[in-house]
């Protein structure tokens, strides 16, 4: 099965940090692809874990049917995590994936598919990702995949999207490629894909969307105030994002929290009657989107150094 293509053989580089049992479950889905498991190589790079998970692939490598390769550093950030993973990585195609993100059977075949039909070096394929089929769809998580957490809908029925688009959670790109384009290390969590993405668009990058390469989002205990945590993190990536490109202010926007407490009031009054007459908007707003871009802004205004590998040019524009 494409043994004889351009592109046959693909390296999964996943981090971790304190997620074992889900990665467990991650792994095991790898083991199921229909795509020959001699080709595919996982490099797992655990960035500070101590729940056990380096003992848990200990014995998951024992009877493994697909190579796995596993580093353990200090709680660094994902980005320097995934440059691990990149530069030790030998196969042709680098898949970066995350640990909740369980790949359904077809997933390496149609990402390999994909790679021997847009072969270019700067061409890349970006996935799907979705909730899993048994995980009831609440207001909750129907708001996270339409804007609250993903951007998915967005891309409709295109066949190739910008580099607004670029998410490491189902996206492979050329080896040689991802190599000479690393991840900014100056990035802890948040807006280090999105930075990649921009920076790889300048140098020539397509991203070719394929839906059929799917993931499923294993985020069992899911709720707001993981939203809110995350929004409090990623509000000061985005806040090192526009220091570093001021001109995608335009695409990653942040709020001004005076105006958001008047929008908060004006949803407020009007919710009982959005309730009525199924004004999603007005409900969404409500119920998450004015507070998730509360925390975002107010914590991209208070953006701490600290958080950040930052290099001391930034530090001093701060």
């Amino acid at each position: 099965m494409m043994n004889n293509s351009l592109y046959s053989t693909i390296c999964v580089v996943i981090p971790t940090f304190n997620r074992k049992n889900i990665l467990g479950k991650c792994l095991e889905a790898y083991f199921q692809q229909i795509y020959p498991l001699d080709k595919i190589e996982i490099t797992i790079v655990d960035d500070g874990s101590s729940d056990g998970t380096e003992l848990l692939i200990q014995e998951i490598k024992k009877e493994s049917p697909i190579e796995i390769i596993y580093y353990k550093q200090k709680n660094l950030g994902v980005a320097k995590a995934r440059n691990r993973g990149i530069k030790n990585s030998k196969n042709k195609i680098i898949l970066l994936s995350d640990d909740d993100i369980l790949p359904t059977p077809n997933l390496i075949f149609e990402h390999m598919k994909w790679h021997n039909l847009h072969p270019a070096e700067e061409e890349a394929i970006l996935g799907y990702i979705t909730w899993p089929p048994e995980v009831e769809i609440d207001d909750f998580r129907f708001w996270c995949e339409n804007g609250g957490l993903t951007n998915y809908p967005l891309i409709e029925n295109k066949s190739q999207v910008d580099s607004y688009f670029f998410a490491s959670g189902n996206i492979s790109l050329k080896n040689i490629f991802l190599k000479e384009n690393l991840f900014d290390e100056d990035f802890y969590f948040g807006y280090e894909d999105y930075e990649l993405g921009h920076r790889l668009s300048k140098k020539g990058s397509k991203i070719f969307y394929n839906k059929a390469a799917l993931g499923y989002h294993l985020k069992e205990k899911f709720n707001f105030s993981v939203m809110e945590k995350r929004a409090e993190i990623t509000g000061q990536g985005a806040r090192l994002l526009h220091l570093k490109w001021p001109e995608l202010k335009k695409t990653v926007k942040t709020r001004n929290l005076w105006l958001l407490k008047v929008t908060k009031l004006i949803s407020t009054l009007l919710y009982p009657l959005a309730k009525i007459f199924r004004w999603k908007r007005i409900i969404y707003h409500y119920k998450y989107g004015n507070r998730i871009s509360h925390i975002f802004s107010k914590s991209y205004k208070q953006l701490k150094p600290k958080t950040f590998q930052i290099s001391n040019l930034l530090e001093k524009q701060i």
